[in-house]
This record gives structure tokens, C-alpha cells and sequence, in this order.
């Protein structure tokens, strides 16, 4: 008879592959045009900051609110300046202050018109 033997054959566990990533996409640097890493900071070749951070004061509902209460179309100097902004969200901004403007200052001329009718009516009663 054949003895048996407490022999058990071990099956390894199935060893995964190790995961593959994906290769690094190429983008252009905003300056020069480049091919760097899409995770690159700044640019290998000359330098430029990648990832564009704009000031608080850049952001369109901040220009927005600075257009309509304080700086009117003076504002259009930062939306111009702002580079995070794509530019559809920049024509849009253009046109909204632009139109606000435009109403605020045809709005002030009526007013010094009626004022001026006003004073010389008063005038011509003294």
C-alpha cells in the first residue's frame, strides 16, 4: 500500500500585474510653447509659472460688483488683465459693463439736463 503523504502543494496567490500608469500628457507652455508634463509648475524650458492664480480681484463676480459701484468702465482694465478667465467669460464681462456704463452715463446726462432745465427756469423767474 501506498502511504500517503501530509505532503499539500501550495498554490501561490495569483500575483497582480503592477498597475500601469498612464503616460503624462504633453501641454504648451503659455509662453513659449513648449511640450511640458501637464503636472509641471513651471516651465523646464523658460521658466514661466503653469498654473495661473489670479488675485481675489480678478475673479468676475468681484469685477463685476467693483464695475458697478465703484470703478465703472474702468474695470475693464482687470478683466482684460485676468488670466484665468477664458476669453468668452471676458466678452461677456466686456459687455455687461460696457451696456452698465453706457445706461449709468446717458442716465447722469438726463439728470444734469433736467437739473439744468430746473435752474433755468429758476433763473429766469428771479
Amino acid at each position: 500500500m501506498i502511504a500517503s503523504s501530509d505532503h499539500t502543494e501550495s498554490n501561490p496567490a495569483p500575483v497582480s500585474p503592477p498597475p500601469v500608469s498612464a503616460p503624462p500628457t504633453c501641454v504648451p507652455c503659455r509662453k513659449c510653447g513648449q511640450p511640458i508634463e501637464a503636472t509641471d509648475a513651471f516651465c523646464r524650458f523658460c521658466g514661466t509659472q503653469q498654473r495661473v492664480t489670479d488675485p481675489l480681484y480678478y475673479h468676475p463676480i468681484v469685477i463685476l460688483l467693483l464695475a458697478f459701484l465703484v470703478l465703472g468702465p474702468f474695470a475693464l482694465g482687470l478683466v482684460w488683465r485676468a488670466q484665468a478667465m477664458d476669453r468668452n467669460t471676458k466678452i461677456a464681462l466686456y459687455a455687461i459693463i460696457t451696456a452698465y456704463s453706457a445706461v449709468t452715463i446717458y442716465a447722469a446726462y438726463k439728470i444734469i439736463m433736467i437739473a439744468y432745465r430746473e435752474l433755468s427756469v429758476l433763473s429766469d423767474i428771479l
